[in-house]
């Protein structure tokens, strides 16, 4: 019998816990719900399709996608609201992580560790730029022009003919 190396082992492993994506798959309602409070509990979609008989994110996304149904239009609706409402709830961990008693160096005079300073600031930094990016609410406002009348002379000091 041909032994087989930890590498092949690990490979065949992660090929047989791999989820199947299906998608032509129709959406489950019970799914969808659990789906929903998932992303609404600030939790990744990521994270729900790891666990154990649970769809492939992309099977999940085809499920959004399905031409002239309209539960597929619903769960895409109902699902932006959860991203808003999960953005929320990662904020509000933001505001407890924050307000986190800090860890202290003791000795002859008492501080607080700036080691520990550092890594809630890292850790407060890579949220809120995630939150940024997932939710217009949490990024820097840019104010652009909408309408305006703009004209643009350009004169060199070339002779006109």
């Amino acid at each position: 019998m041909k032994k087989e190396s930890p590498m092949q082992l690990a490979t065949k492993q992660f090929k047989l816990g791999r989820p199947k994506i299906n998608l032509k798959a129709s959406p489950y309602k019970e799914t969808i719900e659990e789906v929903l409070f998932w992303i609404s509990s600030g939790q990744t979609l990521r994270a729900y399709c790891r666990q154990e008989n649970k769809p492939c994110y992309a099977t999940i996304y085809s499920w959004m996608n399905i031409p002239d149904c309209e539960i597929s239009e619903e769960f895409s609706k109902r699902f932006a609201h959860a991203r808003e409402r999960g953005a929320e709830v990662i904020g509000e961990g933001l505001i407890e992580l924050m307000n986190e008693t800090p860890r202290m160096i003791e000795g002859d005079y008492p501080r607080i560790d700036p080691s520990w300073v550092a890594l809630q600031k890292a850790k407060a930094d890579v949220t809120l730029r995630l939150l940024s990016k997932w939710s217009s609410r949490y990024s820097d406002k840019v104010i652009g022009i909408d309408k305006a009348d703009i004209n643009v002379q350009v004169i060199t000091g070339v002779p006109q003919q």
